[in-house]
């Protein structure tokens, strides 16, 4: 992300406390009142993931997301609770550890 400075001068600044991993997995997105619908994780940090879907999201929506991991018939699922604080055009980015 690029900011303007005091002069104009565009910046490379990123403000993150935590990097984050690439990764390409399948996940299941549940949203209050909606039926769970399959996305795909992004990306993964300490405290947050970005999945990609042609949803619209809702800043502030609780939701719960079950990352799966392996093969088809053996697959672990990872469950998490968050909400939404980033909309993007492909998907959105989930604080994880709130709402839900």
């Amino acid at each position: 992300m690029y900011i303007t400075g005091g002069g104009g001068i565009l910046t490379d600044v990123n403000h993150r406390k935590f990097s984050r991993s690439k990764v390409e997995a399948t996940a299941m997105l549940v949203l209050r009142g909606l039926q769970p619908i399959e996305v795909m994780l992004l990306d993964v940090s300490m405290n947050g993931i970005f999945l990609k879907t042609d949803l619209k999201l809702e800043l502030g929506a609780c939701c719960h997301v079950n990352i799966l991991l392996g093969h088809i018939q053996h697959e672990l699922p990872i469950g998490a609770s968050g909400v939404v604080v980033r909309v993007h055009e492909e998907g959105g980015a989930i604080r994880l550890g709130q709402g839900g």
